[in-house]
Parts: structure tokens; C-alpha cells; sequence
């Protein structure tokens, strides 16, 4: 038997997560392994904020991704020593047939944390990639507008954007996060917090806007829409600002066509 730190849930979250919301707990793990099953170390593990909304019981564990080293294997597909990223939960030791993993990480940048496989090369990256080209479908020469631009998701996106050929500008809660943002090759990126929305939009997108990949849900989205184009499209990718709100969401809650833009995007 082996010993695992597991994180369950103390009680029901009201607001923003507490310290009295998590607990740690210890649970033995039969390190005895049949046939197809591993056991793994955890490495890092990734808190994504959308999880906020998975319904967890009181005392269930949490999901979440997580790069794993295998401890030990009777699984051909994941050797002793290789590394995987699972989704498999808060917990430091565990035990599967590798239903939860998505692939073998061995071959990360070295110049690199494993942690980049929750994010660029993980869910976020996924996320990014599909929704915007998929469902966006940007052009070269279009612009593209990102809320949350500095998080996991939307940094992605702008520098996919970037490399498609478009214009993009994007939004911001510091200024912190604006200089990061910016970093990354957005072309325009203002601080919602201190800035006004439709004079910022309209100095950051005096053509119009031809895309917006939504990752927080803006009460103030009417700004945006009052600047899309004709034949502009709008990604509702994640509602980041409602995840913790008592209050009955403000978020995009129709898919709507008509002759200036089309909703086209639900990925949570």
C-alpha cells in the first residue's frame, strides 16, 4: 500500500472558494497492480477555473488535469518512468487502467515545465485552437477580439490569431496583465477595470470587429456587439466573471443569427 493526498470538498462553495470549502485527506493505494493498470506520481496539476462549475459532492474529489510519472506499470502503452497527462483528479498518487489519460508527455521542450502540458499543449490549447478555427474561422487581415486575453485560453488565442494574419486586441482586468498580454503580440489590449469599454473598443478596433472569442461573459458585451462587423462572428468559450457569483448569470444564455452577426460557439 501506498498513501495519496487527496483534496475533497469541505463544504458547498458560496462566493469565491474559502480554504473552509478544501480539505486533504490521506488514502491508501494498493500498489499491487493487475493487468493494464498503472500507478503514477503526480507532477503538477492544473486548478482550471471552468471546473468551479462541475457539481461535486460534499466529500467527493475535485477533477483536474494533471501530469503524472509512472510509478509502476503493467501497462505496455505507459512504461515505468514515462510521463502521461491524465485527467485524473487533485490527488498525488493514483491508480488506473489509463482511461484518464490523453497522451504520453515524454517528449515536452526540455527549455520547458511539464506544466506546459495543462496548458499550451493541453486543454487550453485544444480549446483555443478548435474554437477559434473551427467555430471563428478568422481571416487574414480580420479583427479579432479576446475578453480575458491573459488567461490560459485566451492568451492562446491571440497569438493564434496573430499567426493566422489578424488583428487582435483584447481586454484585461490589470495592468499587470495588460503588459503581459501585450507581450504576446496583441496588437491593442486595454484594463476593463479602469478604462471605459466603448471608447477603449473603438480606439482598439476603429475597422470594426470581425470575431469575439468570449472566455469571461461580459455584462458589458453590448459594447462589443455595438462594434462587430457585418458577418462577424462571436465564440462563447468560457464565462469566467459568473463562475463564483450568487446572482443569477448575466452570460449568454441564446445562440442567435441575424444579419450582422451569428453566436456560433459553446464549449462548456
Amino acid at each position: 500500500m501506498v498513501k495519496s493526498k487527496v483534496y475533497i470538498k469541505a463544504q458547498e462553495f458560496v462566493g469565491d472558494p474559502t480554504e473552509e470549502n478544501f480539505k486533504v485527506i490521506e488514502e491508501e493505494v494498493d500498489d499491487n497492480l493487475e493487468d493494464d493498470e498503472i500507478l503514477t506520481e503526480a507532477l503538477c496539476i492544473s486548478p482550471d477555473p471552468y471546473r468551479r462549475v462541475f457539481p461535486t459532492p460534499v466529500g467527493g474529489g475535485f477533477r483536474a488535469f494533471q501530469v503524472s510519472k509512472v510509478l509502476k506499470s503493467k501497462n505496455a502503452q505507459y512504461p515505468e518512468g514515462s510521463k502521461v497527462l491524465q485527467e485524473i483528479g487533485w490527488r498525488t498518487i493514483s491508480k488506473s487502467k489509463g482511461e484518464a489519460v490523453w497522451y504520453r508527455c515524454d517528449d515536452l521542450p526540455t527549455n520547458e515545465p511539464v506544466s506546459v502540458a495543462t496548458g499550451a499543449l493541453g486543454m487550453p490549447g485544444v480549446t483555443a485552437h478548435y474554437g477559434l478555427t473551427n467555430f471563428c474561422n478568422p481571416k487574414a487581415g480580420e479583427t479579432v477580439m479576446v475578453s480575458g486575453a491573459a488567461g490560459a485560453v485566451g492568451s492562446m488565442v491571440g497569438q493564434i490569431a496573430k499567426i493566422l494574419g489578424c488583428r487582435v486586441i483584447g481586454s484585461c482586468g490589470s495592468d499587470e496583465k495588460v503588459r503581459f498580454t501585450k507581450s504576446l503580440g496583441y496588437d491593442a489590449v486595454f484594463n476593463y477595470k479602469t478604462q471605459d469599454w466603448k471608447t477603449a473598443l473603438k480606439e482598439a478596433a476603429p475597422n470594426g470587429i470581425d470575431c469575439y472569442f468570449d472566455n469571461v461573459c461580459w455584462r458589458q458585451k453590448s459594447a462589443v456587439i455595438e462594434q462587430m462587423n457585418v458577418g462577424g462572428r462571436i465564440g462563447v468559450c468560457g464565462a469566467v466573471s459568473t463562475y463564483n457569483s450568487t446572482d443569477v448569470p448575466q452570460g449568454w444564455c441564446f445562440i442567435k443569427k441575424c444579419d450582422s452577426f451569428v453566436i456560433a460557439l459553446y464549449l462548456f
